[in-house]
């Protein structure tokens, strides 16, 4: 037994050699967003009791993520945040900015 132990003991054959390298940053962000990706922030206030066309698209992810088309813009979602939620931002309501402001 004491054999078999001597023989299965090996050297590593892969010789390390450190070398300095620079390791470039994160490169920078695009400058524009995409034509429809603003949030609705910048849209005119609408009534929240006329019908509006939304559309949904399930993005998935840990936390539910949910693509929302409205009014000619789209923004992300998390599955958690309510549907009143969402659909302020999307009318544009004043409640929904200054809970945002911590107002």
């Amino acid at each position: 037994m004491d054999e078999e132990l001597r023989q299965n003991i090996r050297s590593g054959s892969t010789t390390y050699e450190w070398k300095r390298v620079k390791v470039r940053g994160t490169p920078a962000g695009r400058a524009k967003r995409a034509e429809g990706a603003s949030r609705w922030s910048k849209l005119v206030g609408r009534d929240r009791t006329s019908p509006l066309t939304v559309t949904l698209r399930y993005r998935g992810g840990a936390e539910s993520w949910w693509l929302v088309e409205a009014r000619g813009r789209r923004g992300a979602f998390p599955g958690w945040m309510g549907l009143d939620d969402v659909m302020a931002e999307i009318n544009r309501s004043p409640e929904f900015y200054s809970r945002q402001r911590g107002g």
